[in-house]
């Protein structure tokens, strides 16, 4: 029976029935999270960027991980930073193997530029690459036994020659213009969303250790891996080497992009966490607010919030 649950529980149907649940009696916000999630989420699917005339540019490249549940919402937060920053990069989805070619041509229609990447075909790439690199190399080739969010780490650096590497998760919105983002790709330095724990000293899920119990040293603890980016030039191969051998299996897998990019970004004597009342996690949208980083606590707030307030301006 409890078996039988746990299936249960990793199915669409249980999640999509849990944050209804959460959107009536946790947010309170029923109608908007319906209305939103239910009928205006597939309105992102009219918009063709092409058409706005965007002029490209080469200064940075986009990076994101996304799977099949979370097209509408890649869609939604790629049409936000593009909305506020009026260019166009080269945008990079890392895709997790779960894309369907609906989704593909879907996501291909409203966002010229954009490349979709499988973990899988550009392994050899990569892994060849990192011959003299062996503990991420280890790390990298068998990366189907470790979560999704190794790609997320290992991955831009070796796919995108821009000379600076942007990486949010589909689940960041833009409500305004990324002056201090913009302002870190123009002084090439390196930057992560501050975050509201500390990972290196919280115990359980949101804590990080190494395999021997030890915390990564000179590295900051409240960063958040949603929104990342930095120069190539800034990312250290020999730092990320020597922090994957300090990993083992009872390392926190799920936060190992995060704590992997705290560690190599820090070594810059200018990296920067940014603003955390302008690029936030909790609370709610204001007119400080550039970005909102909707996690999986937050989820539905996505759509009865963060949609809620964009379509009224992309659509507008």
């Amino acid at each position: 029976m409890l078996a039988y649950l746990d299936k249960i529980k990793k199915t669409n149907f249980y999640a999509e029935a849990r944050y209804c649940w959460r959107a009536v009696f946790k947010y309170r916000h029923p109608w908007s999270y319906f209305i939103n999630r239910f009928f205006v989420y597939k309105k992102i699917a009219r918009i063709n960027i092409a058409r706005l005339g965007l002029p490209e540019t080469d200064a940075y490249s986009f990076h994101t991980l996304c799977g099949h549940k979370h097209v509408f919402m890649l869609a939604w937060s790629l049409a936000s930073w593009l909305y506020q920053t009026k260019v166009l990069p080269e945008i990079y989805l890392h895709a997790d193997g779960s894309l369907t070619k609906d989704d593909e041509l879907l996501l291909h229609h409203i966002f010229p530029r954009l490349r979709i990447i499988d973990p899988a075909e550009v392994k050899d790439k990569i892994v060849s690459a990192l011959a003299d690199y062996p503990h991420i190399r280890a790390y990298r080739d068998n990366y189907k036994k470790h979560p999704v969010y190794l790609p997320k780490l290992i991955d831009p650096y070796f796919v995108s020659h821009a000379p600076y590497k942007l990486f949010f998760d589909v689940d960041v919105l833009f409500f305004a213009y990324p002056k201090e983002v913009l302002a870190n790709i123009s002084a090439k330095i390196p930057f992560m969303a501050a975050g509201n724990v500390d990972m290196f000293l919280t115990e359980g899920l949101a804590g990080f250790r190494y395999a021997d119990g030890a915390c990564p040293k000179d590295a900051p603890g409240f960063v958040n891996g949603g929104i990342v980016g930095y120069p190539e030039e800034g990312f250290s191969l020999s730092a990320l080497d020597y922090f994957f051998e300090r990993c083992g299996p009872t390392s926190q897998y799920r936060l190992i992009e995060q704590a992997g990019y705290a560690y190599i970004l820090n070594r810059n004597k200018n990296f920067q966490k940014l603003d955390q009342r302008q690029y936030h996690i909790k609370g709610a949208v204001g007119e400080n607010t550039v970005t909102k980083h909707y996690t999986g606590p937050r989820r539905e707030e996505f759509w009865s919030e963060g949609v809620k307030i964009l379509k009224k301006r992309i659509f507008q």
